[in-house]
């Protein structure tokens, strides 16, 4: 019995460093993509004051952000290879605070070359208001009374705002146009979030990265 079983264990070892062999191209860029993941797949998690992008996400929800949707570079260093996207309309990505006080999560509306304005928390685009749909509040019932939404609850192209009317600081903002590069970023949370209404556009170069998932690990009622 046991020699049958060295017998079985050395055809099994043979078979395997064989098919090794033959997807040796496959087994290497298996090792390359496991060995980055974690350069490139970060977790992050939201403050416990982190209200800007409710109630899509809560204060100290984590998210994941593959920091390798729109550029390339090396491993943990500044340096940027190549570009491997662009940001797009309502892409929410995870951004460097100006003057780098830090980084946080906010949604994409205006792209390079966009001329971009708020009327009474109305955003338009190119002269074309973007379409919203009413949503009922009653639905966000798990959002708690500290993490402050809105009054009114909205679906805007497929992802969701809030806001109090008459009550945000910047619910309105002046035309600008987008230099080639920049892009005009946004809270969900219009009435609680700093972003390019206070600051400006952001450059291209301020983009760590795209979110893609979200983690509920913040307080739910």
């Amino acid at each position: 019995m046991l020699n049958i079983g060295l017998m079985l264990a050395g055809k099994f070892a043979r078979a395997a460093v064989l098919w090794v062999r033959r997807h040796v191209r496959i087994v290497l860029l298996l090792v390359i993509v496991l060995g980055l993941m974690p350069a490139y797949l970060h977790a992050y998690r939201l403050t416990p004051d982190g209200v800007s992008e409710v109630p899509t996400l809560l204060p100290q929800d984590i998210i994941i952000v593959n920091r390798a949707a729109y550029h390339f570079g090396f491993p943990y260093l500044n340096l940027v290879l190549f570009r491997t996207g662009a940001p797009k309309r309502g892409e929410m990505v995870l951004i460097i605070l100006p003057n780098h006080r830090g980084v946080a999560p906010k949604r994409v509306m205006g792209l390079p070359g966009d001329m971009v304005e708020l009327k009474d928390n109305r955003l338009v685009i190119n002269s074309q208001g973007v379409s919203v749909k009413a949503l009922n509040r009653s639905a966000f019932a798990h959002v708690p009374e500290e993490a402050r939404m809105g009054s009114v609850v909205e679906s805007e192209e497929g992802h969701w705002i809030t806001y109090t009317p008459g009550k945000g600081k910047y619910r309105d903002h002046p035309p600008v146009r987008l230099a080639e590069g920049e892009y005009f970023v946004l809270g969900d949370n219009r009435d609680e979030s700093a972003d390019s209404r206070v600051w400006g556009p952001i450059p291209e170069l301020a983009v760590v990265g795209k979110v893609i998932l979200k983690l509920p690990t913040g307080h739910r009622q």
